[in-house]
């Protein structure tokens, strides 16, 4: 398997950064395949950490956690830190109304000690429901998002932060965390692009990947930014047809259709007048309804379901120019998290897969 060893700057070696010709679909991409803990589904956080040892055992190459109301994902991230040896630990994302920039920058810079450099810190603008969880306000998100990161950025190289209060990361080693940032629009993109270490996105299929990724390198080029930068796409995805995965995916997606942030992205593997009629049918009838008219196009493109599918989607984004794929497992099978291991298995066969398809050719 290709070592996950963490080089210096916290990117898996060999993997993480390569450029990509999108346009040579014979060359068979070198990409970084990691998973996505199942928070939300009622997993314990105990079982959720032995997701995590698993998928270090197994080869993947990154575990990333994020949250909502439940498990939170800093504590989830430090005992992994401490139980894994290899693998990259990320958070995918923690949204910035629930943390300051201050212990955004003390919370990446313990969690990179801990896991010896292993940590990427992923945030974003959230969303005006999770806004209210933390007694804040969803408005301006590219211009919040853009504060923090710099706040952030800042702190973890040892500057004092003079517009909160003095604050200056002290009794703790400076260390070379990336940021990477959420992304569901052009300006939040192109924020990205620029100014971070590092973009996730979600509802993007191969297609959009190879016309978005070198809009992405450009952007970073123009703003006069050399330092690595990766492309991370999140897909959907289960072992096997247990459980009706679609059906599964359909219902866990529909409600964000109606988040005005993702619906550009939406749009592009659809189209507006079906990601509306979506929403429309989440705010009526709520999440079966919303699913029964979830946008086919996006299942098409945001969902593998087996191995080989799986493989062909990792390959596919990897031509088109992402150096990351994640896959989120499905609540098939709700707080049992066999099938979640089961997903770990797969995608360590994957891996598998692509080293050997590298080289063939």
């Amino acid at each position: 398997m290709l070592s996950a060893a963490p080089d210096s700057s916290g990117s898996v070696s060999g993997l993480a950064g390569e450029r990509k010709d999108a346009g040579d679909l014979g060359r068979r991409p070198t990409v970084s395949v990691g998973m996505m803990l199942p928070v939300g589904f009622g997993i314990e956080p105990g079982d959720l950490l032995e997701l995590c040892v698993a998928a270090d055992r197994s080869g993947l190459h990154a575990v990333g956690c994020g949250e909502l109301a439940g498990p939170e994902a800093l504590s989830l991230m430090g005992a992994a830190a401490a139980a894994t040896a290899n693998i990259r630990l990320e958070t995918g994302v923690v949204p910035i109304s629930s943390r300051s920039p201050a212990l955004l920058a003390m919370a990446a810079c313990t969690l990179a000690a801990l896991s010896q450099d292993r940590f990427v810190l992923g945030i974003g603008a959230g969303s005006p429901i999770v806004s209210a969880f933390h007694a804040d306000v969803f408005e301006q998100p590219v211009d919040r998002v853009a504060g923090a990161l710099a706040a952030i950025k800042a702190a973890l190289a040892g500057e004092r932060l003079t517009d909160r209060g003095g604050f200056k990361l002290r009794g703790i080693r400076h260390r070379p965390v990336r940021v990477f940032l959420s992304a569901m629009n052009k300006r939040m993109l192109h924020l990205a692009a620029r100014e971070a270490d590092g973009v996730v996105i979600h509802f993007v299929g191969a297609e959009q990947m190879a016309q978005l990724a070198p809009r992405l390198r450009q952007a970073r080029a123009a703003a006069g930014n050399e330092a690595p930068f990766e492309i991370i796409a999140l897909v959907h995805a289960a072992a096997d047809s247990d459980g009706d995965p679609e059906r599964a995916y359909r219902r866990e997606m529909a409600p964000y259709l109606a988040v005005p942030t993702y619906r550009s992205l939406a749009a592009g593997l659809s189209s507006f007048g079906e990601v509306d009629a979506a929403a429309e049918a989440w705010q009526s009838g709520g999440r079966e309804a919303a699913a029964d008219m979830f946008p086919p196009g996006i299942a098409a493109a945001c969902l593998a379901v087996g191995r080989d599918a799986i493989a062909d989607r990792v390959a596919g984004l990897g031509r088109a120019g992402c150096d990351g794929v994640r896959l989120v497992p499905l609540s098939t099978a709700g707080a049992d998290p066999a099938p979640v291991h089961d997903l770990v298995d797969c995608l360590a066969a994957v891996i598998d897969d692509l080293n050997v398809q590298e080289v063939v050719s």
